[in-house]
């Protein structure tokens, strides 16, 4: 989970746009983070789950991206 939140951390950190990076955040923390805490319930995540929470977050983050250049 420690490495989970350091890559997103890094990764809103990157964000330019201050909206999508709140955006983000919001995403990443109240969807992703929350669901693998509650699906774990205190055990370690294991790689697949954080390969999943990755992938999902970049495809947010390419998402956003998408929108902002179609307005």
């Amino acid at each position: 989970m420690v490495r989970l939140e350091r890559f997103l951390t890094g990764l809103l950190a990157s964000q330019q746009v201050p909206e999508q990076r709140k955006v983000l955040h919001r995403h990443t923390i109240w969807h992703l983070v929350r669901r693998l805490r509650r699906r774990n319930n205190g055990r370690l995540i294991i790689p697949q789950q954080f390969m999943s929470a990755r992938q999902r977050t970049h495809a947010a983050v390419a998402f956003l991206n998408w929108l902002t250049t179609h307005d």
